[in-house]
């Protein structure tokens, strides 16, 4: 589509955006996007080309009549939009069209009289309880508009007025649809426990704005933890030591061991179930059992990563590491120095994930055997292998068979030898994982 044309001062001031580009933008339902994102240029225009910019939004509202109505009230605070009776009247009639009222005159009303109609307000926050936030305040305070709104979305409380936000009624309708909406309720009704209880059942963490005296209640806490096991950072120092409440914390969210007391962080039974969740859970274990072989083998049952929060023992177990190996070769970084060179365990770790050859020590790389098994799965893994195993006619075909792009890490002899045999083609090579290189750019 080519643009319209725009005199240079316009340009400067929209920043780019011709009448093509907006009327584009609306077609492809970008209109609430650039009214968002570029809303300074969006007022310029609206101020130096009013009626284009009535036509785009025109456009928009016929083709999108699911934006939202009364956020595009936005528009009435620039004088550009309020004095063009076009942008007015479909203002108007998309706020009454939203709220399915079509046969309200709002051809004589104006859109301040329209979001204090309670009929239109109404409807529109039944539709979408955050539109309350454009109602007049008398209707902010209306009992009948407030519930509707917090029905729909919990967090519409935080519009309705300071009175309302003390009502039992319409604070336990809002937590019930979120109990986010907490936050936005009265002191009082925040060490309400039914409020509270209501809460935290939707929504764990709903737990943090609750009182003092609520958050170390047993039985508020453990609904907390049971909805969101995050939620115990929340519960009081004496619930924190509390075996049962701890326990269904790391049951439904394993980290949050890291929030129990020091004396359960000790305790076996409550690790281990936070480890068979989560191995990198053992990172807020006690140091004791970061030494138990059990706790450990737990852990590295889910991810072997977890052997970087063992203890130095057992880092230097073989039969340990070995499992954690087996499980993650890259968990061959967090070995001890003795095993990073020992063969079996090296061998195990390349054979999980080739590249995990570059945290064995030097005599592995040097190991054919040990480089032979990496490169046979990625031939770019011969990066890691010793000058030597560089220079090895055989380690080298089988990198640079399994992938063209190894011969790159050949000895120069090597490289010469295998465009010798053409056991790489000269003017490509394709690897098996369909990789192309031309060796002539080498």
């Amino acid at each position: 589509m080519k643009g319209a044309k725009c005199h240079p001062w316009v340009r400067r001031n929209i920043q780019g955006i011709t009448k093509s580009d907006i009327r584009r933008l609306a077609r492809n339902g970008g209109f609430k996007y650039i009214l968002r994102c570029n809303k300074n240029a969006l007022v310029n225009y609206a101020r130096l080309c009013p009626d284009a910019f009535a036509n785009a939004l025109v456009l928009a509202l016929s083709s999108h009549p699911a934006l939202s109505s009364f956020r595009l009230l936005l528009c009435q605070t620039n004088r550009a939009f309020r004095d063009n009776p076009v942008c007015t009247y479909y203002l108007k009639r998309i706020l009454v069209l939203r709220a399915s009222l079509v046969h309200l005159p709002f051809d004589y009303m104006t859109v301040t009289q329209i979001c204090a109609c309670r009929l239109v307000v109404f409807a529109a926050v039944r539709k979408d309880g955050s539109e309350l936030v454009h109602a007049s305040p008398e209707l902010r305070g209306d009992r009948g508009v407030a519930l509707a709104a917090v029905q729909q979305d919990g967090r519409a409380l935080q519009y309705v007025s300071e009175e309302l936000k003390a009502d039992k009624e319409v604070v336990l309708a809002a937590v019930q649809q979120d109990g986010r909406a907490l936050e936005h309720a009265s002191e009082e009704l925040k060490a309400d426990r039914e409020v509270v209880l209501a809460a935290v059942k939707n929504y764990g963490f709903a737990l943090q704005p609750a009182s003092p005296e609520l958050k170390a209640d047993r039985e508020v806490v453990l609904a907390a933890v049971n909805q969101n096991g995050f939620a115990l950072q929340c519960a009081s120092e004496e619930l924190k030591n509390d075996r049962e409440v701890v326990l269904a914390a790391v049951q439904k969210y394993s980290c949050s061991l890291v929030y129990a007391s020091e004396e359960l962080k000790n305790d076996r039974e409550v690790v281990l179930a936070a480890v068979n969740q989560n191995g990198f859970a053992l990172q807020c274990a006690s140091p004791e059992l970061k030494n138990d072989r059990e706790v450990v083998l737990a852990a590295l049952q889910k991810t072997g990563l977890g052997l970087r929060h063992a203890s130095e023992e057992l880092r230097g177990d073989k039969g340990v590491v070995l499992a954690a190996v087996q499980q993650e070769g890259y968990a061959l970084e967090h070995a001890s120095e003795e095993l990073r060179g020992d063969r079996e365990v090296v061998l195990a770790a390349v054979r999980k994930n080739p590249y995990a050859l570059v945290y064995a020590s030097e005599e592995p790389k040097n190991d054919r055997k040990v480089v032979l098994a990496a490169v046979q799965q990625s031939g770019r893994a011969l990066v890691y292998a010793s000058p030597e195993l560089k220079n090895d006619r055989e380690v080298v075909l089988a990198a640079v068979n399994q992938n063209g792009y190894a011969i790159r890490y050949a000895s120069e002899e090597c490289q010469r030898y295998c465009l010798l045999l053409e056991s790489v083609p000269a003017n490509n090579t394709r690897s098996k994982a369909g990789t192309t290189v031309g060796l002539f750019c080498l």
